[in-house]
């Protein structure tokens, strides 16, 4: 309808069944209200269209009343639910939590079965199947309060099971702030609750890692609200208001270790202006330069600082249109480097200061400087792929502590500059890696860094408390069997990690020194190592000393003898780390304590001096310990009844073991009960020992034909039982006679032996008819053999498990141990008695050989052994040296006994003095002898000179030839027969099969010459020298070698610099050596990067005798210093911005 303008509209409705709608043209609604039944619609200024309309009400669809929920069972508190399943059968069992928090809801019994549960609203919270005991189900997580539903099932099995719903166990460790570092180990079905305390709103980082797993948990707020659903909390960043927060980790089934850590994530640092600034090591710093606003005014350079704790290469670098030089802190200038053309230098100790400034004028040109070093700077984390070896070195004695943070357990093996092991870590009992601190003295080390998942064994044991000196290690008792094969050196055998460990270098501050009274508690504050001086301790006196914490300290005791400076002797760790040490005439002593996390934290330290008796008698402040002096009636090895610290040498420290092993009748110890400590002597059926470095253990004598072995999974060890010993595969044998078996560690290592006693049955005496032997030996027995009067040859061939031991009644007795190997030896001597022997649990076949000998095998320091063999084998022999004496060996490797039973091995040694060498060789010519003072390789021939080239006659035991080329240049000698040659000092070669030698001949000298074999030289020598190949800046001219032949190259450089040197060869197999002037080799490879004086250098390049002709192409580049001016380029581009054109010549 139409409504005009200012009419009044009043129309009679109705509407029964549902509802009126007044709307106009548009269809906006109009307000009409609806009175008795009649709809007044108001008037209006403008005329306008109006619809009318009803809607009808539809009654809804009736809802149908929900089916009534099952009557499920009950499952409540904390006796099991008892249930009987069928084959593949599922039940529901309603729970109810009053509370939340994380369960453990797992089935009992023999079934497979399976499990899940959920809500009314999310079925599917979580499942498991048979991952519990046996094949039980078990569902750990964090549940809220409320009612849940649990379905077990049955999988391929039927019968009863149990259920039950726990709350899990939930460890709880101290409050972790920013910085923080938590540790735990948890038991099989515990989770673990970290709380934080956030001071400063930010972002942070959250790391936790399980070894080889992740970790799944949740983050929640002080009202137990989640931030974050539960997932993988590996590593995640999140945002932190400041508060209390708790890590709440879900449980597992099985032990389990985790860490974790807090860091907060701060922004780069922005550096602005000419400093000075500190420069971030590794990290480098970008910065823009600027120019002064006057022209004429000075440039001042930007100021870059930065220290070394110990002498370091380092490489600085610094961006394109840079210029820089780096100055000591006392502003000598040491080197300028520029943008393309890096510092690339080793740097000592100290601090440095590096002004940069541009190379033209040019204002805001954004840089960036970087400081990389090869050597570990302290905090400055690396990060590193396993395995590892990383070096780091300290300019003074200090504590330096070593940590690292990852996922894959660690074994650490630290080295000293010489290569001797110093520490080998690993994990403790709630963390798997490394955390070691101790005082070190100044100098260069290497942290070998591995995971033992492959390591089937190891020879030597590692503990978190040591009690050594710091030129040796002591470790703890471990697991009672190590495997007698397994592999000696920890660190060689490993398996490749998965994932990068980080690792951390610190170096805490020394506080001053100050005195200790041996009475009452002193409180150690701040941060840094707490250094205190002991009063002196007298001969009998036990000095004890500990410290407390909240948190792990170390605690390091330290001796000083006259003259030297000081040096830990014992380092232990803990909340509560104990040290003690008898007293020693002429030493000092002091204690050094310190947090292992470097924060700063009150220690209470208290050290007492006591004079134990027999019996263990309370030390006076030092609750709960007990200290004992034991007077013993022999130094045979002694297991105690319970733990305790031991040691039996003045200014030794007391350490655990489970078998003592005295190196005197006097023995103090350490205990934390009053009850008198039972001493058990042990006879060494079978023993498993952890031996110092350096020490010796003793065992009771006992009747032959008693056999030992001593299996280290390693290297041999010394084994003397008064008839001999021999060395075999990973352990040593020893027949006993008259005295004592005494086992020695060597002095550079502790060591971890298994040793077992074999008492063989003894059979009839055989002759050896016909000059030989050949029969298998029982298993556990012993066959004498008669031998024939006068000297012999024998020949052994031995199976695995067996040894021979000639002459086996007399102390002077020869022993050929097996091991795990065959062996095959020859022995010269004048024996009429072998012991065959088989140690092993199965038959073993052996066979002797004898020959009649005219003077038997001996190398003195005038008899050189000169031998060939037709086969690969090994001979044994005696050795005339006196102490001092290098034995050195052509053709093979050896193993060296003195009488005393010292063990050297390898092709050079210094012999302590006489003893007996086994040789192990290939086919072909061997040559063994002595040198030193009185002994020598060559019979005294008088020199003879010899023209360069000239082709001679050999003749005669030795020759002697004095070459003089007249200059450097390259000696090539080639013989028609075999022969032994020696240029100057340099050790013989062997020439077996006729020489093809190329030496650098830098000035006159003389050639000496022997013959490889008892008799005269034969054959023809042929000399002649060929000049030294010039290599320049760049790539040389090719040249041909041929097989065997050596070709130098030679360059010169008039200032230090680095050299890039490189060579081509054509077919690719080429030994490359860089020689300085005097012949000393200064690098090695095809390719070598060097920073050399100046002087005169030669590239050698040497060619397989066995390989072929080869073409040879030097490269050398950094012979020509670089221009320190712009490109070519660069400056035509300026030049035309300028406007200035070069002017062109005439034509």
């Amino acid at each position: 309808m139409t409504q005009r303008p200012g009419e009044a509209l009043a129309l009679p409705v109705a509407t029964p069944d549902g509802s009126l709608r007044v709307t106009g043209f548009d269809g906006a609604p109009i307000q009409a209200p609806l009175q008795g039944g009649t709809l007044q619609i108001p008037a209006v200024r403008s005329a306008r269209q109006i619809a009318l309309g009803a809607e009808r009400r539809v009654a809804p669809p009736p809802i149908p009343r929900p089916a009534a929920l099952p009557q499920l069972p009950v499952l409540s508190g904390e006796r099991p639910l008892w249930l009987d399943l069928g084959r593949d059968q599922s039940r529901s069992i309603a729970i109810t939590l009053a509370q939340g928090g994380l369960y453990r809801l797992e089935t009992l019994g023999r079934l497979h079965t399976k499990g899940e549960i959920g809500t009314a609203f999310l079925p599917g919270l979580d499942s498991a199947e048979a991952n519990g005991a046996g094949q039980n189900m078990l569902i750990q997580r964090y549940l809220r309060a409320g009612s849940y539903r649990l379905t077990v099932g049955s999988v391929e099995s039927a019968g009863r099971i149990g259920l039950l719903a726990r709350p899990a166990p939930l460890v709880t460790l101290p409050p972790m702030g920013e910085g923080g570092l938590a540790r735990a180990a948890l038991p099989a079905g515990s989770g673990l609750a970290v709380p934080l305390t956030i001071a400063e709103a930010g972002r942070y980082r959250l790391e936790l890692r399980g070894l080889g797993r992740p970790i799944r948990g949740r983050i929640e707020d002080a009202e137990g609200w989640p931030l974050l659903p539960e997932g993988d909390l590996s590593e995640l960043e999140q945002e932190f208001r400041p508060g209390r927060y708790r890590i709440v980790v879900a449980p597992e089934a099985i032990e389990s270790r985790l860490i974790a850590r807090l860091t907060r994530l701060l922004p780069p640092r922005e550096f602005e202006g000419h400093g000075p600034h500190d420069l971030p090591m590794t990290a480098g710093a970008t910065n823009q330069w600027r120019e002064p606003a006057d022209r004429t005014a000075e440039r001042e350079p930007d100021r870059w600082r930065f220290t070394l704790a110990g002498p370091a290469k380092v490489k600085l670098s610094i961006g394109d249109g840079m210029g820089a030089a780096l100055h000591r802190q006392d502003g000598q200038r040491i080197a300028n480097f520029a943008g393309g053309a890096p510092f690339d230098a080793e740097l000592p100790a100290g601090g440095y200061e590096i002004r940069a400034q541009a190379l033209g004028r040019n204002d805001r040109l954004d840089y960036k400087i970087s400081l990389e070093s090869d050597e570990l700077q302290p905090d400055v984390p690396r990060e590193v792929l396993l395995p590892a070896e990383i070096p780091f070195s300290i300019a003074e004695d200090r504590v330096v502590s070593l940590s690292t943070f990852g996922g894959v357990e660690l074994r650490g093996v630290l080295r000293d500059a010489q290569g001797k092991v110093v520490a080998r870590e690993e994990g403790s009992a709630n963390d798997w890696n490394l955390s070691a601190s101790r005082l070190l003295p100044a100098g260069r080390y290497t942290l070998a860094l591995s995971s033992p998942a492959a390591v089937s064994g190891s020879s030597r044991p590692t503990a978190r408390d040591e009690s050594a000196d710091e030129e040796d290690h002591e470790g703890e008792e471990e697991s009672d069997d190590p495997p007698e094969t397994a592999s000696a050196d920890p660190d060689e055998e490993t398996s490749p990690a998965t994932e990068t460990t980080e690792l951390r270098l610190a170096l805490p501050a020394a506080l001053p020194e100050r005195p200790l009274a041996v009475s009452g508690e002193a409180t150690l504050e701040g941060r840094g190592v707490h250094r205190l001086l002991l009063p002196a301790v007298g001969d009998g006196q036990l000095l004890v000393a500990r410290a407390q914490a909240d948190q792990s300290l170390a605690l390091s005791l330290e001796r000083r003898k006259e003259g030297e400076p000081w040096r830990s002797v014992a380092t232990m760790r803990g909340q509560a780390p104990i040290v003690a040490v008898p007293g020693e005439a002429g030493a000092s002593w002091r204690l050094s304590a310190w947090t292992e996390s470097g924060e700063a934290a009150p220690i209470r330290l208290a050290a007492r001096l006591a004079s134990p008796s027999a019996n263990p008698a309370p030390v006076e402040g030092l609750d709960g310990l007990f200290a004992a002096q034991v007077t013993l009636a022999d130094e045979a090895a002694l297991a105690p009844g319970r733990e305790v610290l031991s040691s039996s040498e003045a200014g030794r420290p007391l350490a655990a073991a489970s078998t003592i092993l005295p190196q005197s009748r006097r023995l103090w110890l350490l205990t934390t009960s009053a009850d008198p400590v039972a001493l058990t002597r042990l006879s060494g059926e079978r023993l498993v020992l952890n031996l110092p470095p350096g020490e010796t253990a003793t065992l009771p004598a006992a009747p032959a034909p008693r056999l030992w072995i001593a299996s280290t999974g390693g290297e041999p060890v010394s084994l003397e039982a008064g008839r001999g010993m021999g060395l075999g595969t990973a352990s040593s044998l020893a027949l006993a006679g008259d005295a004592p078996l005494r086992l020695r560690s060597p002095a550079e290592a502790p060591l971890r032996v298994t040793l077992r006693a074999l008492d063989p049955r003894l059979s009839d005496p055989r002759p050896l008819e016909a000059g030989a032997f050949r029969d298998s030996l029982a298993p556990g027995t012993a066959q004498p053999l008669t031998l024939p009067a006068g000297a012999k040859q024998l020949r052994l061939d031995l199976a695995p498990g067996t040894a021979a031991i000639a002459g086996w009644r007399n102390r002077e007795a020869v022993t050929v141990w097996t091991g795990t190997a065959s062996v095959s030896r020859l022995a010269e001597g004048e024996w009429t008695e072998l012991l065959l022997v088989n140690t092993g649990e199965t038959a073993a076949p052996v066979a002797v050989q004898s020959t009649p000998a005219a003077t038997p095998l001996a190398l003195a320091a005038d008899r050189p052994l000169r031998r060939f063999f037709g086969a690969a084998g090994s001979v044994t022999l005696p050795v005339a040296a006196q102490p001092g004496q290098k034995l050195m060996l052509a053709g093979g490797t050896a193993r060296f006994i003195g009488r005393e039973g010292e063990l050297r091995e390898g092709a050079a040694m210094t012999l302590p003095g006489p003893g007996r060498v086994t040789i192990d060789h290939p086919a072909g010519a061997v040559m063994a002898w002595l040198e030193g003072a009185g002994a020598t390789a060559f019979p005294a021939v008088s020199p003879r000179p010899a023209e360069l080239p000239s082709r001679l006659p050999l003749s005669g035991e030795a020759m002697a030839l004095s070459l003089n080329p007249g200059g450097p240049g390259l000696l090539q000698a080639r013989s028609t027969a075999p022969v032994v040659l020696a240029l100057g000092d340099d050790a013989p070669i062997a020439f077996p099969a006729g020489a093809e030698f190329h030496r650098y001949l830098p000035a006159a000298t003389v050639l000496r010459l022997l013959s490889p074999q008892d008799g005269p030289l034969t054959g023809h020598l042929e000399l002649s020298a060929t000049p030294i190949l010039p290599a320049a800046e760049g790539v040389g001219a090719p040249v041909m070698a041929a097989p065997g032949g050596t070709v130098l190259f030679g360059f010169s450089l008039t200032r230090e610099a680095t050299i890039g040197l490189g060579l081509s060869a054509t077919p690719d197999n080429v030994r490359v050596r860089l020689l300085d002037e005097a012949g000393m080799p200064r690098g090695e490879g095809v390719a070598q990067l060097q920073r050399l004086p100046a002087g005169r250098y030669l590239i050698e390049a040497r060619i397989p005798a066995d390989g072929v002709a080869t073409q040879l192409r030097p490269a050398v580049i950094g012979l020509t210093p670089r221009g320190d001016g712009p490109p070519e380029e660069i400056v035509r581009q300026y030049q035309a911005m300028a406007g200035i054109t070069p002017v062109a010549a005439p034509r």
